[in-house]
């Protein structure tokens, strides 16, 4: 039913968040990957996700970038933030960009994440 779009230059993290959920279970039926911001914005203009989690250190384009540039031509996509920085200054800059659904910090607490997930899911739902 949705698309979802993992955003993660680690490619060990970005393939165990494939199956760190039952996806399909939470409505998502197709899995996209980019390895950093630059080909995210490629990917997701291309495939229209409905929900990006990004990391936000990443080569070549971070992901604070990647959603200020992709927040206007997906107003209806939703993001989240997945990272290994409790930096505030990351938190004030993806607050200032505006809508961020969740900001979730590595090593993800599984019950906590899926509670993010599903709240995703059911915004999507509501849309």
């Amino acid at each position: 039913m949705f698309k979802l779009m993992l955003v993660e230059d680690e490619p060990i993290i970005r393939e165990g968040l494939k199956y760190y959920f039952d996806w399909e279970n939470l409505h998502f039926t197709k899995i996209i990957e980019a390895e950093n911001g630059q080909e995210g914005i490629e990917l997701a203009l291309k495939e229209r996700p409905d929900l990006i989690i990004t990391d936000i250190r990443m080569p070549v384009m971070n992901g604070l970038d990647m959603i200020e540039q992709l927040r206007s031509q997906l107003p209806h996509s939703l993001f989240v933030i997945l990272t290994g920085y409790s930096d505030f200054e990351y938190a004030k800059r993806a607050i200032k960009l505006g809508g961020i659904t969740e900001y979730l910090l590595k090593p993800l607490q599984y019950d906590i994440s899926l509670a993010s997930i599903e709240k995703c899911s059911s915004l999507l739902l509501e849309q």
